[in-house]
């Protein structure tokens, strides 16, 4: 794993874990991680803060489970979905809050994932990259991409998790 301190964030590259390439980035408020565990990556985003009652604090992630196959499971706990991007459009994942969903990558394409904190102070700049520059967030370096995108917001945590093109290539190029 590679990591970068810039004035965005600490941003984290890691190579090919299981067939899946996991980039973040934490800012301030924001945690993320890459892991492998058990033959699956996995990458959570989130972030901490005190209960608005004051009592406690809480925790709001999303989690992307990755199998060598090509599947992720995409969970969020009081956290925005991911978004897939693609060639053809995006759509978040899952559709409802809260719930779980399973999704099947291929190669270029991405799931987008932020905190809370990230996602709010974004709307229109995501907005923007989804509708037209859709491109972009598929070929820009994930390490690039993440830090230009939080230089707008500031604070949260990110994440781009895609398909190791290398991978699939072993793997017979099956979608």
């Amino acid at each position: 794993m590679v990591t970068r301190t810039l004035d965005a964030g600490m941003v984290h590259a890691a190579g090919d874990f299981g067939g899946w390439r996991g980039t973040t980035l934490e800012s301030s408020k924001g945690f993320a991680r890459v892991a492998r565990r058990q033959g699956l990556t996995e990458v959570v985003v989130g972030e901490t803060g005190i209960a608005a009652t004051g009592m406690g604090t809480y925790s709001a992630q999303a989690s992307v489970t990755c199998t060598p196959g090509g599947h992720a499971t995409v969970l969020t706990r009081e956290a925005p979905p991911a978004i897939l991007v693609t060639l053809s459009g995006h759509r978040t994942s899952p559709a409802q809050p809260g719930a779980a969903s399973l999704e099947r990558l291929a190669p270029g394409e991405r799931l987008v994932v932020l905190s809370s904190a990230a996602f709010e102070e974004m709307p229109e700049a995501l907005a923007d990259l989804l509708c037209n520059h859709p491109v972009k967030l598929l070929a820009s370096p994930a390490a690039t991409l993440l830090p230009s995108i939080f230089e707008v917001v500031g604070k949260g945590a990110g994440a781009i998790v895609e398909r190791s093109p290398d991978h699939h290539q072993l793997a017979g190029g099956h979608r």
